[in-house]
């Protein structure tokens, strides 16, 4: 019986790039957000 574990390969550079990308997006709209509502308030 062939049992031999291969660990989790690393995410494609794509897919992290996708992911930092996705994470900035957010960023950006809470803090767009929080500046728009801060000011009008």
């Amino acid at each position: 019986m062939q049992t031999h574990q291969r660990p989790d390969p690393a995410p494609p550079p794509a897919e992290q790039f996708s992911g930092n990308i996705r994470a900035f997006v957010h960023y950006i709209f809470a803090l767009t957000v929080m500046t728009l509502y801060g000011g009008q308030v």
